[in-house]
């Protein structure tokens, strides 16, 4: 059974095995799956999509915008049928850290806290 791995032990919620990959399935045999799994965004799933966006480079100067960084928010909480329920606040201490994780040189952490919750709206 193929995974990705992260180094994060609440990432193991985000494991992606060849087992939720069938040829014959449909994306909403999928989508199912992914939902059954119940994903929370909390903290460490924040943490964890931060890694993720430092490893796709979206904080560096390579990237033309940080609002590619809204996008890869809105499209990994709904591709992953990620919930989500909170308030402002909530919203913001979930925004600094994934903004932390990034660790990006490149933009301002609250662009990239505005640019998280913008994403997280999306949704």
């Amino acid at each position: 059974m193929a995974s990705i791995v992260t180094a994060e032990p609440a990432g193991s919620l985000l494991l992606l095995n060849s087992n939720d990959f069938q040829p014959d399935q449909t994306v909403r045999e999928l989508t199912e799956k992914l939902k059954e799994r119940n994903i929370v965004l909390d903290d460490s799933i924040a943490h964890i999509m931060g890694i993720w966006a430092k490893a796709m480079r979206l904080g560096s100067a390579d990237v033309p915008s940080q609002h590619m960084i809204r996008e890869f928010v809105q499209v990994l909480i709904d591709g992953w049928s990620i919930t989500f329920e909170g308030d402002f606040h909530t919203r913001t201490s979930l925004a600094t850290t994934f903004a932390r994780a990034l660790g990006s040189r490149t933009f301002q952490i609250q662009q990239v806290i505005e640019e998280f919750i913008v994403g997280l709206e999306r949704t």
